[in-house]
This record gives structure tokens, C-alpha cells and sequence, in this order.
């Protein structure tokens, strides 16, 4: 093939991909190769299949009324951190109705507590079913402690936690720059909140991005 019959078709595959990304900025659909998902490195874990059901049986109310494919993710990052991180942690969110949204709103502005939402109802993925929220348990006890390295493998805890998320195919609060949100992980399906306000939402067959990895880890 002559150079610049090779020229041409760099410049037109360089086109086409510029026209994609800002066709799917303009909707908020960012393309999947875009997304953020890192590697975990392990080909294979143990899996305790007693104490990832405990777990996720102590979550069992947050996961209610979530999307089908919200709640398979929250399942597995329960599964996961517990059996390949020795990881515990509860969802502590899941859906939540625009009443409730605005009640927390108003916490840390009308009514007593500290700020921890900037979203009013209808303004929260969680008001859609897709979103959640997590904590860890140390011991029986909820803990907030970001730098806790309860496994010593050199890395705390809720950013292990973060990267199984990520690669099950959620966004992590923790890496948002206007409002870092670190308990908080979202599922959009490209869907951005306009559209959701609008009443638009993704089909009940709507799948995650997983990578391969994690597919392997769960179906050995």
C-alpha cells in the first residue's frame, strides 16, 4: 500500500474517532474505550461462598428496587473484596425516592450534620436505581478510614475495593474532581441525567462493561 493511500485512511480513522467522541460527549455517551478500567492482577481466587451470602444477605434492603444489572454489580463487588481481598463491606445506599434525596440535601444546610450531597431529588443516580453506596465493616463495625490496609498488601482498602468496582463496570465517586463522593459507585449506561429527568431509561436487559478479568474471576 503507497504512504499516502496509508495517510489517508490514519487521517480518516483519526476523523471517524473525533466524530464519535464528540457525538457521544454531546449526549453524555462516552465510548466504553474511554472508561477508566484498571487491572487487578490476579488470575484466580478462593472463593468462600458461606461468608460472600452473609454479606450480601446484610445488604439484601439496599439492593432492592435497583436496576437488574446495579444489582448484580453490587453483589459481586460484595463477592469479590470478600473472598479475593479479605475485604468486608455493606451497601449502605441503593435506591433512593426524591423525597428522601431531598431530605439529605438539606443535611448540613436547614437541618444538623455535615454536608455530604450536592444533588436534590431527581438530581442523583441513586433516584433511577443506579447507583449505590458502600462502607467498609472491620470487625462488625462500619469504618470510614480511606488509608486502612487491613489486608497488608500495600494498598488501602477502599481503593481495592474502587478497582473491583471499576471493573465490574461502575464509576467510583472517588475519582470525581468537583464533588469527590468515595462511598459512591454509578451505572449509567451512557444515559446522562437530562435524559433520566426526561424520563428516558436504560432497558432491564442493559449489561455492564466488565472486563475479562473480572469474568474469569467469577466464572473460573
Amino acid at each position: 500500500m503507497k504512504r499516502g493511500t496509508i495517510f489517508i485512511w490514519i487521517l480518516f480513522l483519526l476523523v471517524m474517532f473525533a466524530i464519535g467522541s464528540f457525538l457521544a460527549a454531546s449526549t453524555n455517551r462516552m465510548p466504553s474505550i474511554l472508561i477508566d478500567q484498571p487491572e487487578l492482577g490476579l488470575e484466580s481466587c478462593p472463593r468462600d461462598r458461606a461468608g460472600e451470602n452473609r454479606l450480601i444477605n446484610d445488604s439484601a434492603d439496599q439492593l432492592k428496587q435497583l436496576h437488574p444489572a446495579v444489582r448484580a454489580g453490587a453483589k459481586d463487588l460484595i463477592r469479590l473484596s470478600h473472598s479475593c481481598y479479605n475485604i468486608d463491606i455493606r451497601i449502605t445506599q441503593g435506591y433512593r425516592t426524591k423525597k428522601q434525596q431531598d431530605a439529605l440535601y438539606e443535611q448540613g444546610r436547614s437541618q444538623a450534620g455535615e454536608v455530604v450531597t450536592n444533588a436534590r431529588g431527581g438530581e442523583s443516580m441513586h433516584n433511577y436505581g443506579l447507583a449505590i453506596d458502600f462502607v467498609q465493616m472491620i470487625d462488625g463495625d462500619i469504618s470510614y478510614d480511606l488509608e486502612y490496609d487491613g489486608n497488608q498488601s500495600g494498598k488501602s482498602d477502599w481503593r481495592e475495593v474502587a478497582a473491583v468496582g471499576k471493573a465490574l463496570g461502575f464509576e467510583w465517586g472517588g475519582d470525581w474532581k468537583r464533588f469527590v463522593d468515595y462511598p459512591h459507585f454509578e451505572m449509567t449506561f451512557g444515559y446522562s441525567l437530562n435524559e433520566l429527568q426526561a424520563g428516558e431509561k436504560p432497558g432491564r436487559q442493559e449489561k455492564a462493561n466488565r472486563t475479562e478479568e473480572i469474568e474469569k474471576l467469577l466464572n473460573p
